[in-house]
């Protein structure tokens, strides 16, 4: 059953990441939401694969490597979202902004390939679990997804309060505390 779940989310994931750009194609908001949409679906895919019984250990090392783009991607691609969401894009075209993004991410993904971040594996009846290094690549990667998920907590927060269209403070109200439950339950299960 929980396989079963897994696969639903991913396809899920994937549909909802080709609707979004499907319905307008050239707006910059729906390529941020796929963008979030396709992180999300690497990382399910990753467990996917991992968390089911028959997979190998060597495969699910190799797919936890491939899922990395999509949970160390997320934190970035969520800000992103949030930027072109609150009306800051203009951000997105800065080289400084690039570099404090998109470097964090490209380190932390090769630390990452060279097993710096998660380092072992453990065989669970539903299929595989992992663990995080004893490092400073670790608290690297906690501070980076704290630090990107708080920025964008606070964008949302901000345009809540000073947005003119009602709409859009409920929206941002809601992506809030959608975003802060997530990463409350997911540090408390992680």
């Amino acid at each position: 059953i929980f396989s079963a779940l897994q696969i639903f989310t991913f396809t899920s994931l994937v549909y909802l990441g080709i609707y979004v750009i499907a319905i307008n194609p050239r707006e910059r908001l729906n390529h941020a939401c796929a963008g979030v949409i396709l992180c999300m679906a690497i990382w399910s895919l990753e467990h996917m694969i991992i968390q089911f019984p028959e997979t190998s250990h060597e495969n699910a090392r190799l797919w936890l490597q491939w899922g990395a783009v999509g949970w160390i991607g997320l934190p970035v691609t969520i800000l992103r979202f949030a930027l072109v969401f609150t009306g800051r894009e203009s951000l997105l075209n800065k080289a400084w902004f690039q570099a404090m993004t998109i470097g964090p991410f490209i380190v932390l993904l090769t630390a990452q390939w060279h097993w710096l971040i998660i380092d072992e594996f453990h065989r669970f009846p539903y299929g595989w679990a992992h663990s995080f290094a004893n490092s400073i690549w670790s608290a690297l990667f906690y501070a980076y997804y704290l630090i990107f998920i708080g920025w964008t907590l606070y964008l949302l927060a901000r345009y809540a309060r000073t947005s003119q269209r009602r709409v859009f403070q409920s929206l941002a109200n809601m992506l809030f505390y959608v975003i802060s439950a997530c990463l409350i339950i997911g540090y408390a299960t992680d």
